[in-house]
């Protein structure tokens, strides 16, 4: 990627859990992830991990990213809130903010 002067961006959205105590659990291996973060570094990737954006949204919005009125909470597809944060946080990236 490097040769073409395009920097890919990739915006990692993990899946959540919600549990029957309302805590949220995300489906995400750490060694899985550092090892594709790492991929993309060596490959001239911007790799962007959602977690933290995610967690922030619902310890401090109660706010899913996933799931809608007539599916199972936070399951399935992104809904507006969290296309909301990861365009936010791509202007980001792609303001260099980050």
């Amino acid at each position: 990627m490097k040769d073409t002067g395009i920097t890919p961006i990739i915006m990692y959205h993990p899946s959540e859990t919600l549990s029957e105590d309302g805590s949220v659990q995300y489906k995400t291996n750490a060694d899985d992830l550092k090892m594709f973060a790492k991929t993309c570094e060596d490959l001239g990737i911007i790799f962007v991990d959602m977690t933290p954006d995610f967690e922030r949204m619902y310890e401090e919005e109660h706010i899913l990213a996933h799931g809608f009125i007539n599916t199972a909470v936070g399951t399935g597809h992104l809904n507006k809130y969290g296309h909301k944060a990861i365009a936010e946080r791509l202007a980001e990236v792609i303001g260099g903010e980050n």
